[in-house]
């Protein structure tokens, strides 16, 4: 394998005691995402869905649906990790997921 130094990617990294560790990818506006059942792509629109352990992805093909994380992985094959919600305080940015207008909480 050219540019990988000949280790072979395995489960837990690069190659026997390897520098690359496992690690799971934050979900992120924006993030391209494949489908662990049907291999179909598509990029994150919302980070939190509707119940906890879901978020919003756009799919290749215009259409947009709520799933769960744990049936995604990131384009590159690492597994995702839920985002903690952040409590409401003033002066706290936000951004409304259906029109993508932004402000602040007075």
């Amino acid at each position: 394998m050219k540019g990988s130094g000949g280790k072979r990617r395995t489960e837990d990294g690069w190659g026997k005691g390897g520098g690359m560790k496992q690690q799971n990818v934050p979900v992120t506006v924006g993030l391209r995402v494949r489908n662990l059942g049907n291999g179909q792509t598509g990029t994150v629109v919302a980070c939190r869905g509707r119940t906890q352990g879901t978020f919003r992805v756009s799919f290749d093909n215009g259409q947009e649906w709520e799933w769960e994380i744990k049936r995604f992985e990131s384009e590159d094959g690492w597994p995702l990790q839920d985002v903690e919600a952040v409590p409401a305080s003033i002066n706290l940015r936000i951004r409304c997921w259906m029109d993508g207008r932004c402000g602040r909480i007075a």
